[in-house]
């Protein structure tokens, strides 16, 4: 769902001297801190490198929060506003989301992967022998990630149904999903960088015979398959190249300052007047 909606008269009003023409406000739901409601304002505004977004944080009145403390705090909570309940947000857990055809799919794809492999070591390829093991414990994991991000989306849509307030309650019961799904991430990276340059290895191998089975479709789709998902066991390694020498406690912290910067980031982007 998404967590803004076009700003009323009543906001416009109270923020004229923060807009510049061609601004477009949008308004998030109501965020408790305090015990005071709040929300964030979105000032969007198109250009030619894109859309040009600031922020602004307003109270029960519509009253611009110019406290600097306030906007810290509001920040974060804005955060994890939008990786919680906004699946139209780049940070929303919900896009982690797969259809069951997806997952079932996924899982599929990699059985089949790993009985190739197997064939390919009985032919005498003896990497072939690592990358299914690791393709094997790869299920596992990903299966783990599928069960919990189901779960903190389902609390989520429960939440979502009772209350209409963005709370620090909320992400105490939130939050400790989340950092198990970011963790579970991690843990596919560490494994499947124990066989980065096998990966390399079989990728090779598989394309070159699939370049002599071309008149074999059974074969060639096999290859193509094993290839494929050596691509994409690449892709997620790069992912985390700044972290992967790192172990859980470390990578815990890594995470906290990740986020802690990119809050850091969206507050700078609170506008200031323009009158």
């Amino acid at each position: 769902m998404g967590i803004y909606s076009p700003a009323l008269e009543e906001v416009l009003d109270k923020i004229k001297g923060y807009l510049e023409k061609g601004e477009k406000v949008r308004v998030s739901q109501n965020i408790l801190y305090n015990e005071k409601i709040y929300r964030q304002l979105l000032l969007e505004k198109n250009t030619f490198k894109g859309v040009n977004t600031k922020f602004l944080y307003v109270d029960e009145q519509n009253e611009v929060v110019q406290n600097e403390e306030i906007n810290k705090k509001l920040s974060r909570l804005a955060y994890f506003l939008n990786v919680f309940f906004n699946d139209e947000s780049e940070l929303s857990i919900k896009k982690a989301l797969k259809k069951g055809e997806v997952k079932e799919r996924e899982i599929n794809d990699l059985d089949d992967v790993s009985e190739s492999l197997a064939v390919l070591n009985k032919s005498g390829i003896q990497e072939a022998e690592k990358v299914k093991k690791i393709t094997n414990d790869m299920k596992a994991i990903i299966q783990k990630h599928n069960e919990k991000v189901e779960e903190i989306n389902l609390k989520a849509d429960k939440i979502a149904e009772k209350s209409e307030v963005f709370s620090e309650e909320i992400i105490s019961l939130l939050n400790p999903i989340y950092k198990e799904i970011l963790l579970i991430n991690f843990e596919k990276a560490k494994l499947l960088s124990q066989g980065k340059k096998e990966f390399d290895f079989i990728k090779n191998i598989c394309s070159k015979k699939k370049m002599f089975s071309i008149f074999n479709k059974n074969s060639s789709a096999a290859y193509t398959k094993i290839i494929y998902t050596m691509e994409y066991f690449k892709r997620l390694i790069s992912k985390y190249e700044n972290a992967i020498h790192m172990d859980l406690k470390e990578y815990r912290t890594y995470i906290d300052e990740v986020e802690k910067d990119y809050i850091n980031k969206r507050r700078a982007l609170i506008k200031k007047s323009v009158t």
